[in-house]
Order: C-alpha cells, then sequence, then structure tokens
C-alpha cells in the first residue's frame, strides 16, 4: 500500500501491531526488554497532528539520541571537531554532501545543516564506497534491519536515486521511518507492506519498501544486493539475530555491520546478546573489509589514537569510528 496521508501511515501501524500482538505469536517476533522500554517512552508519537508530523525529527532523539538543543546553545568552537569529520567524510564518499534538509535541525557547515547522525550515515557511506558495493550512480537494491527513523535510508537514497530500499524494522519504528521518507521524498515513494513483500515483487529503484520485523522471512531470496545493520543487532536477542541472519543469508550478496557490545550488566538487564561480534564473526567468516580487528581492545585504541596525536593527525571522534565496522561477503550454502 502506498499511503496518500499521515493517517494511512497510523493505520498501518495499528494494523501491523494488531498482528503482532496475536498471542500464538512467538516471543522473538516481539519486541526485545531493551526496545520495550524505549518503546514505553514515545507511544506519544502516534497520536501527533499532522503539523507535528511534518516536524518529525524533534523527536528521533527516542531512537538515536541526537537531540535539537544540542545544536542551540554551544559556542561555534565546540562544534570544530563536527565540522572536521564532516568535510573529511565529504571526500571520502566521493563528494557527497549530507543535509539535514527542510524539516530538520543541526549546526550550518557551510550551508548544509550538519548533525551527529549526519555524520554517522556518512560514515556507512564512505565505508561502503571505500569497500567498492556502493557509488553515486550504479543501482543497487538494499535491505536495512532496523532503519532508526529513517535517516540513513534517506541519505542512502539522496547519494543514489537509483537505490531501491527496504527496511525491516520494528512496528513502532516504522511509523517513524514511513513519516520521515514521506516528508523528505513524497509519500509515492513508499510501500508500506503490513504482511510483508507480496510475491513477484521488483524492487524499484527510488522505492522504499517497509516490512514490519514480523514478516522478515518474506524478503524474496537473492533479491538484495547488501545488508546494512547500524546499531540494532546489538539490541535483540540471540533468537532475533539469529533469524536476521537466515534471512541475510538467504537474501543478500554483502552484510555491513557496525554495532557496539554492550557492557554484562546491560545484556543482563534487557536480556540480550552477548557476545555480539564473536557471534557474528562465526556466522560469516569471509570478511571483505573492516575498520578493526575484533581483538583490539579499550588499550590498543589509545594507543592508536595517541600514535595519530603524536603524527600530526586529527583522532576521529565523532559518529561511530569507536564502533567496529565490518563488511561481510555472504557464502551462499551449499
Amino acid at each position: 500500500m502506498t499511503p496518500k496521508t499521515f493517517d494511512d501511515i497510523k493505520r498501518f501501524t495499528q494494523i501491523c501491531l494488531e498482528k503482532r500482538n496475536d498471542p500464538a505469536l512467538p516471543d522473538h517476533l516481539k519486541p526485545s526488554g531493551y526496545w520495550a522500554y524505549f518503546i514505553s517512552h514515545f507511544n506519544y508519537v502516534f497520536s501527533l497532528a499532522d503539523a507535528e508530523l511534518r516536524r518529525i525529527r524533534y523527536h528521533t532523539y527516542h531512537l538515536t539520541g541526537d537531540y535539537y538543543c544540542a545544536y542551540v546553545h554551544q559556542p561555534e568552537s565546540s562544534f570544530a571537531p563536527l565540522r572536521r569529520e564532516y568535510l573529511t567524510l565529504v571526500e571520502e564518499t566521493g563528494g557527497y554532501r549530507a543535509d539535514e534538509g527542510e524539516h530538520g535541525f543541526g549546526r550550518d557547515i557551510d550551508g548544509r545543516k550538519v548533525t551527529v547522525d549526519t555524520v554517522r550515515y556518512m560514515q556507512v557511506i564512505a565505508n561502503l564506497y571505500q569497500a567498492g558495493v556502493l557509488n553515486r550512480t550504479d543501482p543497487a537494491r538494499i535491505l536495512e534491519i532496523g532503519g532508526g527513523y529513517g535517516g540513513l535510508a534517506r541519505s542512502i537514497m539522496d547519494y543514489n536515486p537509483g537505490v531501491s530500499y527496504v527496511i525491516c524494522d520494528l512496528e513502532e519504528t516504522q511509523f517513524f521511518q514511513a513519516i520521515f521518507l514521506g516528508n523528505a521524498f513524497g509519500f509515492d515513494a513508499i510501500e508500506l507492506c503490513a504482511d510483508g513483500i507480496p510475491a513477484g515483487t521488483t524492487f524499484e529503484p527510488g522505492r522504499f519498501y517497509l516490512v514490519p520485523q514480523r514478516c522478515a522471512d518474506t524478503v524474496p531470496a537473492d533479491s538484495v544486493d547488501l545488508v546494512i545493520n547500524q546499531q540494532s543487532l546489538q539490541e535483540m536477542t540471540e533468537d532475533q539475530i539469529q533469524r536476521y541472519i537466515n534471512v541475510i543469508k538467504r537474501s543478500a550478496r554483502f552484510f555491513y555491520s557496525c554495532n557496539n557490545q554492550h557492557s554484562d550488566a546491560i545484556t543482563a538487564d534487557m536480556q540480550i546478546v552477548t557476545r555480539l561480534a564473536e557471534f557474528i564473526d562465526g556466522q560469516f567468516p569471509r570478511i571483505v573489509w573492516q575498520s578493526r580487528p575484533p581483538s583490539r581492545g579499550v588499550t590498543m585504541q589509545r594507543a592508536v589514537k595517541l600514535g595519530r596525536l603524536l603524527l600530526g593527525q586529527p583522532v576521529r571522534r565523532v559518529g561511530d569510528y569507536g564502533l567496529r565496522r565490518v563488511l561481510y561477503h555472504v557464502a551462499r550454502d551449499a
């Protein structure tokens, strides 16, 4: 279904939640304890008026922590690292200058509204560009698992309008994605797939397909070139991750992961995965590119930063550079 109004998106979300709330549905198709906590704090967004939904970016701090106030009260000097990282990434992406756009917020950098989230998404694009799996012209079919508010999807589509983009995520966060992407590209660019991807679907360039996580298994075999996960596998249970890994192995050629390993206290309290890097590496042994080996601990990271400082090179502190980022080649089962 292609929505025509915000009310259509609200109905899509309601239908998806009703289906997920079926008592017969297995636990691994419902939010982890981690996400159940966060969902409880942003239910209000579903009742926002249309005028406020056009400003949905001002409510997305629930998903990424990037908050509009952070760009208002600080002196210009405090944004020097953000500016330096942004301009570095312009070079590393082949000249792409991301912008929060008309409905966003941020700090002005050479006439563009830039945030920490902007930089995080440009970092993903830079990694994929440098690894040779994404550029500004060649069509690509992308599946993002856990798309946040749709910020990365918007940036990649802006970078290469020939992309077709599937997002598979929690039903509540797909409300954010549909609103945000609709504001940016128009409702005609969005397909809401309440029961998954219909058989025979051909992914069209320039379109987004939003699939509730309950229907992840409907992603067709060999249908995407690249799967992206940016800091959401780290928030799932092991059963949930294994299900997504099965989808990746069946559907994709490459898999890009940028994830954190939470402390034992958080994983125990929220009942989410431990030893995530080891788990993913064990599933995808063919590494095409990585920012650093998994064994590099805090001491080694500090030594690398010190070495850069001694060589007069800037230390990259903004965004996800503290996280290990990996591109895997997805080997087909024999």
